[in-house]
């Protein structure tokens, strides 16, 4: 397998196992882990006691009302919840925190040991786990990293790449998901296989009692009888005036207190990369007898008749083929044929086994091909768009459905 430069500048990276893990862990046995939800689970801005967004953050997250809908990376929202949970880790006995390093409250809680000066390890899943994620909250992530005494990497990112890979982008799903449960169990219910002592563990969590992997996580450390409390209720009185006193005991089996978003597969990132155009292909489509290797690469090609332009398309990655086909010469009846190009694209990649059973798997989801670059034409963007793209999936996924039933 090829192997890609996954190095994070100005940071030592250990194994699980280490001696310097296990030292470290050591010497702080008092030891407070946390894990909790991503901002699209916190409530609306509207909903708090925070002021206005301000203009940076509005500029850097344009699609900030499904990301982060409470504006927790905005300066003052992040002032405010930094805040909280250093006065929650105040008021307790502990030597040193351990945090997740995820969008959320993992780094919420690991900026507020950094602020009060705890020893502070963050464990991530692999080392590319930022990739999908907004700048600024990737540059939030490496100088947390660099100013950790310890960073754990629980899976090298090799090992959950997909077939082919041409980038640490191409995620095999499961894998990912597997290594995000393996980092929440090394940061819990396994730590004391990296001790030589028993640790005191507690375990914070931010949890609103859905499913999910924090729900996973609190579920494994309720199982394995390990103290742990939910702030969930405290951190919504603290930040949303709806919310008149904070509660005196967290409750035992938090109820969600918002409505789950509306069933659908909503962008093609995470579990769902595999349906993006980004995709590698199993076998090449072949255009003018060249062959690419993506959905994106041979669209692009596509749109015109020069085959010099064609056979440096198939030799590029997926966005930079999207950038180059907008310099191409367009050839004249493109836009009437488009759609029936990327239809007979699309059936072409759900040839490979692999792929129709997964979007089988789909069942009678929606899809929809929703992002943040303004395309309403193939996706949705800001609540417009036609979800061309979105449309031929589910067309071609009936359509599949429906051979099955009659062999």
């Amino acid at each position: 397998m090829k192997r890609f430069p996954v190095s994070i500048p100005g940071v030592t990276v250990y194994a699980p196992d280490a001696a310097e893990v296990r030292s470290w862990l050591n010497l702080h046995p008092r030891l407070i882990a946390g894990t909790g939800h991503r901002p699209n689970k916190f409530p609306k801005r509207s909903a708090t006691r925070l002021p206005e967004l301000t203009t940076r953050f509005l500029r850097d997250n344009p699609q900030w009302q499904k990301y982060d809908p409470m504006g927790l990376y905005d300066p003052r929202g992040w002032a405010a919840a930094v805040v909280f949970a250093a006065g929650w880790l105040a008021g307790r006995k502990v030597d040193a925190v351990i945090a997740g390093g995820a969008i959320g409250w993992d780094q919420i809680l690991a900026e507020a040991a950094l602020m009060l000066g705890l020893p502070l390890l963050i464990a991530i899943p692999f080392q590319t786990q930022d990739s999908m994620w907004p700048r600024h909250v990737r540059e939030v992530w490496l100088a947390q990293l660099r100013r950790a005494d310890r960073v754990v990497c629980v899976t090298d990112v090799h090992d959950i790449l997909t077939p082919g890979a041409r980038s640490t982008r191409d995620l095999d799903p499961q894998g990912m998901k597997d290594a995000m449960d393996r980092r929440n169990k090394f940061m819990t219910v396994h730590l004391h296989r990296h001790m030589d002592v028993l640790p005191d563990l507690f375990v914070v969590a931010l949890h609103d009692g859905s499913s999910g992997g924090t729900g996973n996580c609190v579920r494994d450390c309720r199982a394995a009888k390990l103290p742990m409390t939910s702030v969930y209720a405290d951190f919504l009185a603290e930040l949303c005036p709806t919310t008149t006193a904070r509660a005196k005991t967290p409750p035992a089996a938090p109820v969600p207190l918002f409505s789950p978003e509306p069933a659908g597969i909503r962008g093609f990132q995470g579990e769902y990369r595999w349906l993006s155009n980004f995709w590698r292909l199993s076998r090449p489509v072949k255009l003018s007898g060249i062959e690419f290797w993506t959905v994106e690469a041979a669209y692009q090609a596509a749109k015109t008749l020069d085959l010099d332009d064609r056979r440096h398309l198939a030799t590029l990655d997926p966005g930079d083929a999207k950038r180059y086909g907008r310099t191409v010469k367009m050839r004249p009846d493109w836009d009437s044929i488009k759609l029936d190009v990327m239809t007979q694209l699309t059936r072409h990649k759900f040839r490979d086994p692999a792929l129709r059973t997964r979007l089988l798997s789909t069942g009678t989801l929606q899809i929809t091909e929703e992002n943040t670059w303004g395309d309403t034409f193939w996706g949705v963007s800001r609540g417009k768009g036609q979800n061309h793209l979105g449309q031929i999936l589910m067309a071609l996924r009936h359509e599949i459905a429906n051979e099955q039933q009659a062999q």
